[in-house]
């Protein structure tokens, strides 16, 4: 019973290292394309600081580009 249980928690910890692996992979694609569409919208908009949602207090809905970029990263 040990053994089964050493090999089933060897076996879910190669599956974490994975899942992590593959998560750092896909966030680093998306932050790759993020950057020229972020700069893009800084010259779009004359905008000389771009803040993530989270991240402020408040934010009159005409500056949210969130849409606008989301879109562009779908294409």
């Amino acid at each position: 019973l040990q053994q089964r249980q050493n090999t089933a928690n060897q076996e879910l910890q190669r599956q974490e290292q994975t899942l992590r692996s593959t998560q750092a992979h896909v966030v680093q694609q998306i932050n790759t394309r993020l950057g020229p569409i972020i700069n893009g919208q800084l010259a779009a908009t004359g905008a000389t600081i771009i803040i993530e949602r989270g991240a402020a207090l408040a934010i009159a809905p005409s500056l949210d580009i969130t849409n606008t970029v989301l879109s562009q990263l779908n294409q």
